[in-house]
């Protein structure tokens, strides 16, 4: 072999020797470094992990009624690839499930590896479509959200997700309480994508329950004032309106009721404005209800007593503005007492306390009892209503906030304020949860009754009361008068704000009337709130039987004693 021959052998096997080298050397690192990666990618095509859903703690009411619960479903998917049905089957399932032919016929034949064929569906009906062998087709069994009491109390539960996730109301707030964790799912496909049957499905975790929630709310006393607040509405052809029924001793909201409501089981064919909770969220002037505030920062700073006497006019000028009397009265040119002024509802009577009190000391008041503020109550959508500080008032402010123009609050916020008139002064902070329990017990977290200040004095609360029950004796609060107990109580009749504009809407009014019962022993707190009402538009008149008729009957469900009359 001569030298040329010799050196291309040597040439040869150096380049074996490379190329084995080279690929030893990928093997090793397919193999040995990068093991872990690639076997993980051929897993994730392999395999898929499904979350599974958990189920949502019950949500109760005061006295165990069930509210809100989970309940077991199906929710169907398809594998498109593995479909081999047409029409037939399009047409069938779309007439199960109450879908578009088109939307059915997209899901089936979809160039995805897994779709949504409908979740959450009865066992009845999953079974009517399992039954037929589609092939592609398959169900897993999830829980899902119910509320047995239908439309009762929607706003303040909320509604939850397709996953189960809080959405509004109770469901948001306490999200983190109801919803416990989530489960997994995993399932294979085999090398064509396909996914293999049922059996090979393997739950890596299970879902946990969350825990249950027991509202202050009595179901009875929500069913009392939702269907007064449905037929004043129909009555007087209004947009909206609030109930509000408490225990002013501490705080717990009996019923709180905003209509138009919803279907929390399909919240989503309503409207979005009827999903929040309107005591918390809505804003609106209070007009004459605002006056025991009034009276009451006008008694705290001893600028009135019960023996002062007010100028009765017809009009009154407060920094450049005509202030008038919403209404008539044959007393031109009287002297009339503090609680006349409360019992006729007197404006410009009103607006000479404001003058008396001055801008400070009449804000100071204002603020110590809630208003501009949040009242923490656990409701999402929560507004702190409108209340500037006394240096950025308008000059004729002094005297229009004292008849409820020139400030918003919210229908809860309200109630709380005049709820501390019937509690000797203390503001309570107002509950819709009670407790927050776990299935095993071994959480559980009460709620306690907590005062979060002291406005006026307990004389002072004593003084107003007696006013306001003066009201429903003599005065524009005739329609609460109830058989055997005393009542105190308050009329409002506000012009509508103009939306995005300077000034008041014409002949647009909000009705309402609150107020408490037996005065002897403050045991029930209500408010009753009319938005737009047409027809007729007075406080009295309008919210005024709504009152008497959620007041009387709560009175007589819960069995409370009758004044000693």
């Amino acid at each position: 072999m001569n030298k040329v021959m010799r050196n291309r052998m040597v040439m040869v096997v150096i380049m074996f020797a490379v190329c084995f080298l080279i690929a030893a050397g990928r093997l090793f690192e397919l193999q040995i470094v990068h093991f872990g990666f690639y076997r993980d990618r051929v897993e994730d095509q392999r395999q898929r992990v499904i979350t599974l859903a958990s189920p949502r703690g019950d949500i109760y009411d005061r006295n165990g009624e069930l509210l809100a619960t989970t309940v077991d479903s199906y929710s169907l998917f398809v594998i498109p690839r593995e479909v081999a049905s047409g029409e037939v089957a399009v047409n069938f399932i779309s007439n199960q499930l109450d879908l578009k032919k088109k939307e059915v016929q997209a899901r089936l034949f979809s160039n995805k590896s897994f779709v949504w064929l409908k979740r959450k569906i009865d066992d009845k009906t999953a079974k009517i479509i399992l039954d037929q062998n589609f092939k592609g087709i398959h169900a897993l069994k999830e829980k899902k959200r119910i509320y047995p009491k239908g439309h009762l109390a929607s706003t303040v539960l909320g509604f939850v997700g397709m996953d189960n996730q809080g959405l509004a109301g109770i469901e948001l707030s306490y999200d983190q309480y109801l919803r416990g964790e989530e489960g997994q799912l995993l399932t294979e496909r085999d090398p064509l994508g396909r996914e293999i049957v049922v059996a090979s499905k393997k739950v890596l975790a299970k879902p946990s329950y969350g825990m249950n929630l027991k509202l202050t709310l009595d179901a009875t006393i929500q069913y009392i004032a939702e269907s007064e607040l449905e037929k004043a509405i129909q009555k007087y052809s209004a947009k909206s309106g609030t109930i509000i029924v408490m225990n002013p001793q501490n705080g717990e909201i009996l019923a709180m009721a905003t209509k138009p409501d919803f279907d929390p089981q399909n919240y989503s064919e309503y409207p979005q404005n009827t999903w929040k909770t309107g005591a918390v969220s809505n804003v609106y002037e209070p007009g004459s209800t605002f006056k025991v505030i009034t009276v009451a920062a006008g008694l705290k700073e001893g600028v009135i007593d019960d023996k002062t006497r007010l100028r009765f006019l017809e009009k009154i000028l407060v920094g450049g503005k005509v202030i008038e009397n919403a209404h008539e009265i044959d007393k031109f040119g009287q002297y009339i007492t503090v609680s006349e002024m409360l019992q006729e509802s007197v404006n410009t009577g009103s607006a000479q306390i404001g003058l008396l009190l001055g801008e400070k000391r009449f804000y100071e008041t204002i603020d110590a009892f809630g208003f501009g503020k949040y009242t923490e109550v656990g409701l999402p959508g929560e507004s702190r209503g409108i209340l500037r500080h006394y240096k950025r008032w308008y000059k004729p402010d002094i005297g229009m906030i004292t008849f409820g123009q020139g400030i918003a609050v919210t229908p809860l916020q309200l109630s709380a304020a005049v709820s501390a008139l019937a509690t000797e002064g203390k503001l309570m902070r107002p509950q819709i949860v009670s407790e927050i329990e776990s299935l095993d017990g071994k959480f559980l977290k009460d709620f306690y009754p907590e005062v979060v200040g002291r406005p006026v004095s307990a004389q002072v609360a004593k003084q107003v009361t007696e006013m306001m029950e003066n009201v429903v004796i003599n005065g524009t609060g005739k329609q609460a008068q109830i058989k055997g107990f005393k009542v105190a109580a308050k009329t409002g009749t506000s012009q509508k704000a103009a939306t995005g504009r300077v000034g008041y809407l014409k002949d647009r009014y909000i009705s309402s009337f609150i107020g408490f019962a037996p005065v002897s022993q403050p045991a029930l707190f209500v408010l009753v709130m009319i938005d737009d009402p047409r027809g007729a538009y007075w406080g009295g008149t309008v919210a005024g039987p709504v009152f008497h008729n959620v007041m009387e009957k709560t009175l007589r469900y819960l069995n409370i004693p009758p004044d000693d009359v």
